[in-house]
């Protein structure tokens, strides 16, 4: 697991190499934990809190099914979630930007549910379970309940969607998450098909219908959305 003890080698760099992470001075903070801690709180929880080494693109931070240990708050890059049915077959079931709490979800089972790799090279906090404060319950609470109701509510209108209703749901969705109408996409177009249930003939197929109504224009992963509204609208049906 990146973020363990040196492996030496090829592993991650060793212990010495991290520092402390500096809350108080990061973007991230008023989606992360310590949104709301001051004073001597914000520095015991920051002295405890380790910002990691870059992650490369393409490397694995934690695997489905191995213990949890720490939450991982992420400050910059993207993340793709990716889980193995009974027959091995990978579904990829989310995308993590920034602002993200990875392990919300994971602390009730003690096991992730899910292999997280980079799709961008990332940067991230890794925060032990036993600062979670009665402090900061109420705040772990009200982050794992947001990230649930965001999370369902999006399953369920793709659920509820065409192929080309989906894929417009998820370009507003990035549109959102990212700042930009200009996008230039992460993840593959095969990893976008497999979180949209698609195939990725299929998925192209959908671009140029997209494309074809003037809602956006597309130069390989690069997206313009050129009509947000519209876009939104064709996505909500």
């Amino acid at each position: 697991m990146y973020g363990g003890e040196p492996t030496g080698g090829d592993g991650p760099p060793g212990l010495e190499e991290r520092e402390r992470a500096r809350c108080s001075a990061c973007p991230q903070r008023p989606h992360c934990l310590p949104a709301k801690l001051e004073g001597a709180a914000l520095a015991a929880f920051e002295h405890s809190v380790i910002h990691l080494p870059t992650l490369p693109q393409g490397r694995t931070l934690v695997t489905e099914g191995e213990p949890f240990e720490f939450y991982y708050a992420l400050k910059h890059g993207v993340f793709k979630a990716v889980r193995r049915d009974g027959n091995g077959d990978e579904q990829i079931t989310a995308f993590h930007f920034p602002g993200t709490v990875l392990g919300l979800a994971e602390r009730a089972s003690l096991v992730w549910s899910a292999t997280e790799v980079a799709l961008t090279e990332t940067r991230i906090c890794r925060i032990p379970p036993r600062l979670i404060t009665p402090s900061l319950q109420r705040r772990l609470c009200y982050l794992a309940s947001a990230a649930l109701r965001a999370e369902y509510e999006r399953h369920l209108n793709l659920a509820h969607r065409d192929a080309a209703q989906r894929l417009a749901t998820v370009l507003v969705h990035f549109a959102e998450v990212m700042g930009t109408l200009q996008l230039s996409l992460p993840m593959s177009r095969s990893d976008l098909a497999s979180y949209l249930g698609l195939h990725p003939e299929t998925l192209s197929r959908r671009f140029r219908e997209l494309t074809l109504c003037g809602w956006i224009a597309t130069h390989g992963r690069d997206i313009d959305i050129r009509d947000l509204e519209g876009l939104r609208r064709f996505a909500e049906g």
